[in-house]
């Protein structure tokens, strides 16, 4: 993707996930014309329903003379239009001869066409996901398609670690990690919902904890929390740290553990938002590994490579 904005508009992409839809103008080239953000997820659409909400975001913009790609959870069961998975192994030219459309009527009558992209089915699992692919596409892109093997690590609400060899995606295994965190952090009985203050010792806290799940198992250790709140062992203000460092502690060593024989050298890459990545990248400090590499989220690079290799840009 170029950062040269002087082209004209080429490609409309949409990233539209659960809580928000993200909305770029491109050039030919991939550079960003214009960019836009509501938070109208698929489950917090505006009056009107998708097509309301894609009216209004790309509003002057020229929706009928530009191709328009869409990828994340608008392509599920509760989205516009739900796309099936396309079953590994995967690469762009893959996901694009897998694009399905959703017309989208216009006010004078008419209607366009709007592409969407399929999310992954690994059989071996099972494990599904959508709108992960897109990125990891994108991240690949920007590491240079390197052929040898690769863990593309993915944390939020479901972490994704997926294994990846010439630049084709193999496998892939979801850890609930996030969805956990906020269910334990704010409704169950190891929740304090006590700020820490500055200079509280949460990154000690933290590191502690993801060892000690390492060492001992999740189940065991949260109990093992609750005890240490009540005879106040672990401060209050501490217990989203502790916990965390539990949860993420448990996920890469779960997922270490069980990477195949082929990927076990393989270099490991941490991809999404930098304060996400940054705590994963402490906990394997905390487990003793090289702390892996990081890339920002990369939805729209994956986005505009796919729709080129789809012939739809480029």
């Amino acid at each position: 993707m170029s950062d040269n904005n002087s082209n004209a508009a080429a490609l409309i992409a949409l990233d539209w996930g659960t809580s928000s839809l993200r909305a770029f103008l491109l050039a030919a080239d991939g550079a960003v014309l214009e960019q836009r953000h509501r938070p109208w997820g698929i489950s917090s659409l505006p009056e009107g329903g998708y097509p309301a909400a894609f009216l209004q975001i790309a509003a002057d913009w020229p929706i009928r003379d530009v191709p328009l790609i869409a990828s994340g959870m608008v392509g599920s069961r509760a989205g516009w239009k739900q796309i099936e998975y396309r079953a590994l192994p995967a690469d762009p030219s893959g996901l694009a001869d897998a694009l399905d459309s959703v017309l989208c009527p216009l006010p004078d009558g008419g209607e366009i066409a709007v592409r969407l992209v399929p999310g992954l089915l690994d059989p071996a699992g099972p494990d599904v996901m959508r709108g992960e692919e897109t990125e990891a596409i994108g991240a690949l892109d920007a590491l240079g398609h390197p052929p040898g093997p690769l863990l593309l690590v993915m944390p939020g609400t479901h972490s994704k670690w997926l294994r990846v060899s010439g630049g084709v995606v193999e496998g892939f295994s979801t850890f609930m990690t996030g969805e956990l965190f906020a269910l334990l952090n704010t409704r169950s009985i190891l929740a304090s919902g006590a700020e820490p203050a500055p200079g509280t010792a949460t990154d000690t806290v933290f590191a502690e904890a993801v060892r000690e799940a390492a060492e001992t198992g999740l189940a065991a250790a949260l109990f093992r929390t609750r005890a240490r709140m009540l005879t106040g062992a672990l401060d209050p203000a501490c217990t989203a740290a502790h916990l965390s460092g539990l949860l993420i502690g448990e996920e890469l060593t779960a997922a270490l553990r069980t990477v195949p024989q082929s990927h076990s050298s393989s270099r490991i890459v941490l991809v999404g938002d930098p304060a996400l990545t940054a705590r994963y990248r402490d906990a394997f400090a905390a487990l003793g590994r090289k702390a892996p590499e990081h890339l920002q989220a990369a939805a729209l690079r994956g986005l505009y490579r796919i729709a080129v290799s789809a012939g739809l840009a480029g």
